[in-house]
């Protein structure tokens, strides 16, 4: 590999690539052009590109500008639909010219890129020759062939267009496209929105584009000319069929003259980045998530006949709903009516519980598994997670273009509105679409995130309104300093030290805002917020949690818990539960297993005295002994052919472990037994009486309890999933003992002598 950076040639193997077809959903498979070309490259190829690619991010993302969000760290999809959004709604309110959305479709864009165009642009930017000798390398002779049916056809030569399931294609690409967005910035003929010192103009997301354009009837033909010249020397034709335009401001005589002028239809709605736009905000709702959650209830409808557990139906969730919500709620988080989230839920209640009534509180569903939850997603969770996200660009001051755009008519600083109440006295801060649904999230959270005043508050940013991010704002942890248990403000000298721009009049403004805020005082830790403001990877799962974690907050403590002790007659502590809730799930891999602790721990089975409770004519008696009140401790411990079954079930135990326990049902029902200094033993005693409850749970409403021989079969099932389990852990790179079942395959032995 370092001889290739030194200008030696590469292996003919890594300039290969293999071609196979996979058809696109709902097209007419005769239709060659309805296949979509998946590339297959060499391995070793594959771990050179990703070195190299690793190396051109670091530059890249200094190099390119912020309008290009794909493929750079830290830049995300969600702040182009954002912008986009604000332009509209600044349009809509405050600046009423004429505008067009116009988004780029390049026909081919990744297929058509011109090799000598990004091979001089390396080289004109001096890139080092060692990197410039790897590019010249890949992209000088490619070859390929298309195996269909596993026949594979002649090879042929490929010129153009960067490799697809390379590593550095998308990044050659970004980079090329530079070129074509620095030129639109820099143009003054290219009219886009001009708020304060900032220009809106195009936002990418790779070949994603869209073109913010004012008078749009007397620039559209530059916009269009620079775009085509840009297409002469880089391969990057226009799609004219797929290219539109969203008219904003424009009446219909108007958008007709918009067309003859460009040669491009204009649309009442546009689709961008997945997100379909149209000329007002308030029908992002029902244009996004209404049609996604028809398509979603159409799928849950076809998928309740499934033959699925209970885990089964949640995973299902999780794999197939959340993902589509998710991309929304990042993208859109504008849903103000929680009716709208209670619908939602209400029907994963109806495909998850198979159109019956839930045995579990939807409370208990959503909670951490650690907690003995099973971590069902709470959709409106989601929502304001992702929303608190959009919240931290108002409480940093950062991403400063778009947060400029979106509190532009405002009369004061967004800390004025996170933290002093501002909003109550200023009615034009909810009338904006984003900011409404935003700040309803923040006060939904407030108080759970601070008693006292945050430190991250800059009261001088509250108090004027200046340019967002001209110039850096003091703190409260940047201006006080704590002596003897107090928080005093730093001296005017003091804070001049830091922030030269805070004069006497600046300084006057933060004392009087300290004055107020003393009296409620100031945060002296961290709190959860806080550390939000620096995150960077995994915002959402982090956040969910949290929010999860105060959502359930008053079901830590869950209602057949208390049961459970009561009909055990002592003190079950919370440290308990966890331990044995989390040793189970983590256990096994296998659903079986799982559910059968979980329906134990909820007492999930129906017993004649709840059957009783819902019809009338029912019978509260036994289904087994037929005497006493069929309750569910009674239906599982206490019922004279239950003693039996477990006594016969605690005797063969005992015999095939070499233990002596006693006949507890906090033993035998809920698993809490610890075998001193032998964890296999353990293990063993528990899959031993999750068989015997599996076993007895399928005879559950007849009158005779299971025979012995059915236990002893499950028990053989169970150490066939337990091997199972054993070999996908250790393939998945988790490190687990395997369990040694030579006690009971020797017991089994003796029986068959």
């Amino acid at each position: 590999m370092n001889g290739i950076l030194e200008n030696q040639k590469i292996p003919d193997s890594w300039k290969y690539a293999s071609i196979t077809t996979i058809p696109k959903e709902a097209q007419d498979l005769k239709s060659v052009k309805n296949y979509r070309p998946i590339s297959l490259l060499n391995v070793d190829y594959k771990i050179f590109a990703n070195i190299l690619a690793e190396r051109l991010k670091d530059f890249l993302k200094e190099w390119i500008k912020e309008e290009q969000s794909g493929f750079i760290p830290k830049r995300q999809m969600k702040d182009n639909v954002r912008e986009i959004i604000n332009i509209i709604e600044y349009y809509e309110f405050t600046r009423k010219e004429e505008l067009a959305l116009l988004t780029i479709d390049m026909e081919k864009a990744f297929d058509n890129l011109n090799w000598d165009f990004f091979k001089l642009l390396i080289q004109e930017l001096d890139m080092g020759y060692k990197f410039t000798n790897a590019i010249n390398q890949i992209y000088d002779k490619q070859e390929a062939k298309i195996k269909i049916n596993s026949l594979e056809s002649k090879s042929f030569s490929i010129g153009k267009g960067t490799r697809q399931g390379c590593p550095l294609s998308p990044l050659l690409f970004i980079f090329s496209l530079e070129i074509l967005l620095n030129n639109i910035r820099e143009d003054p003929n290219l009219k886009g929105a001009k708020i304060k010192k900032y220009n809106y103009k195009i936002r990418a997301y790779a070949d994603d584009l869209i073109c913010i354009i004012e008078d749009p009837i007397k620039t559209i033909p530059n916009w269009l000319f620079k775009i085509r010249e840009f297409g002469e020397v880089s391969g990057l034709n226009l799609n004219m069929d797929k290219t539109m335009i969203l008219p904003k401001n424009m009446t219909k005589k108007r958008q007709e003259e918009l067309t003859a002028v460009s040669g491009i239809q204009t649309r009442k709605k546009i689709k961008y980045l997945g997100i379909t736009l149209t000329a007002r905000n308030f029908q992002l709702l029902e244009n996004n998530y209404v049609p996604i959650w028809r398509e979603i209830k159409k799928d849950l409808e076809k998928w309740k006949y499934l033959n699925l557990s209970l885990l089964g139906r949640i995973s299902v969730i999780k794999m197939s709903i959340l993902p589509k919500m998710l991309f929304l709620f990042q993208n859109i988080p504008i849903v103000r009516k929680s009716q709208i989230f209670k619908n939602w839920n209400k029907d994963i209640s109806k495909f998850v519980w198979k159109g019956k009534k839930p045995r579990i509180r939807r409370s208990y569903m959503i909670d951490e598994k650690k907690r003995g939850g099973l971590r069902l997603p709470d959709l409106q969770i989601y929502h304001d997670t992702c929303g608190l996200i959009w919240v931290k660009d108002w409480a940093t001051l950062e991403n400063t273009k778009i947060i400029t755009l979106e509190g532009i008519d405002l009369r004061a600083g967004w800390h004025a509105y996170l933290w002093y109440g501002k909003k109550t006295t200023e009615k034009k801060f909810g009338n904006h679409f984003i900011r409404s649904s935003l700040i309803k999230i923040w006060d939904k959270y407030r108080k759970k995130l601070y008693w006292k005043t945050p430190r991250w508050i800059s009261p001088l940013e509250a108090c004027q309104r200046r340019e967002i991010g001209g110039e850096i704002w003091p703190r409260y942890k940047d201006i006080l300093v704590k002596e003897n248990g107090k928080h005093n403000l730093q001296s005017q000298e003091e804070i001049n030290r830091k922030f030269p721009n805070v004069g006497w009049f600046q300084y006057m403004q933060l004392k009087e805002y300290y004055n107020k805020d003393k009296i409620l005082g100031f945060e002296e830790r961290d709190s959860f917020w806080d550390k939000v403001m620096t995150m960077g990877k995994k915002q959402v799962s982090i956040i969910y949690t949290k929010l999860i974690e105060w959502e359930t907050e008053e079901v830590t403590i869950k209602e057949n818990m208390t049961k459970w002790a009561k009909n055990l007659g002592e003190k079950i502590y919370l440290e308990e539960w966890e331990k044995a809730w989390n040793s189970r799930l983590k256990a096994t891999y296998a659903t079986e297993l799982k559910e059968n602790w979980i329906k134990m721990f909820y007492r999930w089975y129906l017993t004649p005295q709840k059957l009783s409770n819902f019809y009338k004519k029912t019978s509260n008696k036994c289904w087994k002994c037929g005497d006493q009140v069929g309750t569910f401790f009674h239906c599982w411990w206490t019922c004279k052919k239950a003693e039996k079954y477990w006594k016969e079930i605690h005797q063969k135990i005992q015999e095939m472990l070499h233990i002596k326990v006693e006949l507890d049902p906090k033993y035998f029902l809920l698993g809490m037994l610890n075998v001193e200094n032998d964890k296999n033993k353990e293990i063993l005693f528990n899959y031993l009486i999750t068989a015997a409850r599996i076993t007895y749970a399928k005879d559950w409403k007849k009158k005779e309890t299971p025979e012995l021989s059915s236990w002893l079969n499950k028990v053989l099932d169970i150490m066939n999933m337990d091997k199972l389990t054993y070999l996908l852990k250790n393939n998945n790179g988790i490190p687990k003992r395997q369990t040694d079942w030579g006690l009971i395959k020797k017991k089994r032995k003796e029986k068959n002598k």
